[in-house]
């Protein structure tokens, strides 16, 4: 189903909010798509009239009956940061459990004025796979042409059909949030639409900025391809820290087959590492990769592996993760995993969030087996305990006997 409609809200729809400036934007396309089962999805297309940049913008999107009735609503954000004078930007608002909707509506509640320095990156799209989700996967490459390094904020798509009519959208599953002068990175977006003749419009959002990249954090060894007894193909790797603060990082791990891209993901250290830490990694979730693996049947060998390492830009340079007690209860091999049982308390006086274990196997050498983190409770009161399972993909022929473990626990105060 899709449908193109924009009645007017009534004013009790509509929260209480008083923005300054008022905001001044134009809904240029909004469109109902029906997702799976009884989802609905609203897109729209919103362009800032106004004199000046905005960010943290607040849409009230609306579902209506046939007999113009309210059915729903919702509080969306578009899929970009921010929005320069005269700039459009996509928005997607996601309805549950709606047996029938006739029309939407859709307006801007409020922004917070902005500057920024806009940035031209040039999108490409390589080629579309499918994943075991269901939603086709797109491959491309974001690329900046620019005489300086680019801040990427976001990217996204609308598919439309031969008559320009909105017949889906992407959202960005995995990419860069820093590019360097003339570079291109990977990206990876996820595509709804149940049609499969369309274009697809990319609406990326960068930024100038200056040099950030981490050339003190950098891989200790080449990363390389290990597999479980079971055929899961992974990837291990260390980065060692060697400048005098905490550095927030992002891995881009690429997987080239012929030369040309075949899978892409991103890995977000859940902590900062600090001066002079080395620590391992593995990246088990790449998009489409088992359907790839299933339709090319590649050999190991054939792959060539990429590992960038940039700084992320989602994090606050500033935060300092506080170190937590924990005891290890139980260690066993379990099918392809390691499993690591546990319990850990907050001995602060304050509430800790995004409380997370992280773990790294090494060999008696000392070579990074595996490695792997899981974030157990998004808020820890003080005193409070929590117990946590943290699996580990464990490569085909090692012996989990002759490895030793570093463990560590922290959480962030706001």
């Amino acid at each position: 189903m899709t449908s193109t409609s924009t009645p007017t809200a009534p004013p009790s729809v509509t929260p209480s909010l008083s923005p300054t400036p008022e905001p001044k934007g134009h809904v240029e396309a909004l469109t109902i798509l029906q997702g799976p089962g009884k989802e609905i999805n609203v897109v729209g297309i919103l362009r800032n009239i106004s004199d000046q940049p905005w960010t943290d913008i607040v849409i009230l999107v609306a579902i209506w009956d046939t007999e113009n009735q309210l059915v729903d609503h919702q509080t969306v954000s578009p899929l970009l940061k921010n929005l320069g004078q005269n700039e459009t930007g996509l928005f997607v608002a996601k309805f549950e459990n709606i047996n029938s909707v006739e029309s939407a509506s859709a307006e801007v509640l409020d922004i917070s004025p902005t500057t920024f320095d806009r940035a031209s990156v040039q999108v490409t799209v390589l080629k579309t796979i499918p994943t075991g989700e269901g939603k086709p996967a797109i491959l491309g490459t974001i690329t900046n042409s620019n005489s300086y390094p680019v801040a990427v904020h976001g990217l996204s798509f609308v598919a439309v059909d031969k008559s320009s009519e909105i017949t889906g959208f992407a959202t960005l599953a995995a990419g860069p949030t820093y590019i360097e002068s003339h570079r291109a990175r990977p990206f990876l977006a996820l595509l709804e639409t149940d049609t499969t003749d369309y274009t697809l419009l990319p609406y990326p959002d960068a930024t100038q900025t200056t040099n950030l990249l981490p050339t003190e954090v950098a891989l200790t060894k080449p990363p390389r391809i290990e597999t479980t007894e079971q055929g899961h193909l992974f990837i291990v790797g260390e980065v060692r820290n060697d400048a005098s603060f905490l550095r927030w990082i992002r891995l881009l791990v690429s997987l080239e087959y012929q030369g040309e891209l075949f899978a892409f993901t991103t890995v977000d250290f859940p902590v900062p590492i600090n001066p002079g830490e080395s620590r391992g990694f593995t990246v088990t979730d790449f998009q489409g990769l088992r359907e790839q693996m299933q339709a090319f049947n590649p050999a190991l060998e054939a792959f060539n592996l990429i590992v960038k390492i940039e700084p992320n830009l989602l994090r606050d340079f500033n935060e300092t993760p506080t170190p937590l007690g924990f005891e290890i209860e139980l260690f066993e091999s379990l099918g392809s995993s390691l499993i690591l049982k546990g319990t850990l308390s907050n001995s602060t006086e304050g509430t800790l969030h995004e409380v997370t274990v992280l773990a790294t196997a090494r060999s008696t050498v000392g070579d990074v087996i595996t490695a792997g983190w899981v974030t157990i409770a998004e808020a820890l009161e003080p005193e409070e305990m929590a117990e946590f399972i943290l699996p580990l993909a464990f490569p085909k022929n090692a012996n989990p006997v002759m490895i030793e473990f570093d463990v560590q626990a922290f959480g962030f105060s706001r």
